[in-house]
């Protein structure tokens, strides 16, 4: 696994230095502890949370930061840092959140939604699907 201490340290630097809401931040802190923990299927679930997240703060969105403040701090938004995280915890054969696999043959994958139990994942999962609503009206 690709994924350990530097990982870590970086998100508890964003916790000490970003700006976001407190949903994101209880998202961070929940993928820390599942890292440290060696639970690496919670912490691909939690950090799917770069799909959901708005990089304006003042929106009604579930999970937001401030992502100009947070360039000039960290170089990257959060959005990104999460994003490269997700990719390399799904590395074990998952398909990241956000991405879809087409075949020859004309199949879509897509990540499938959690069954993780998680109060943060569930979180996740009902603004994903909030989302998908508002993309079609």
């Amino acid at each position: 696994m690709a994924v350990g201490q530097q990982d870590i340290k970086q998100l508890e630097n964003i916790l000490k230095k970003g700006k976001m809401n407190s949903n994101t931040k209880t998202a961070i802190r929940e993928i820390i502890k599942a890292i440290k923990k060696g639970d690496y299927e919670l912490a691909f679930e939690l950090s799917a949370v770069k799909s959901v997240l708005s990089g304006v703060m003042n929106t009604e969105q579930t999970f937001t930061e401030d992502d100009e403040y947070n360039k000039s701090m960290f170089g990257k938004d959060i959005y990104s840092i999460l994003d490269f995280l997700h990719h390399d915890l799904a590395f074990g054969g998952r398909i990241p959140s956000g991405m879809i696999i087409g075949t020859s043959t004309g199949h879509l994958y897509e990540k499938p939604p959690s069954t993780l139990k998680h109060p943060i994942v569930i979180m996740i999962e009902k603004e994903k699907k909030k989302c998908w609503e508002n993309a079609y009206r």
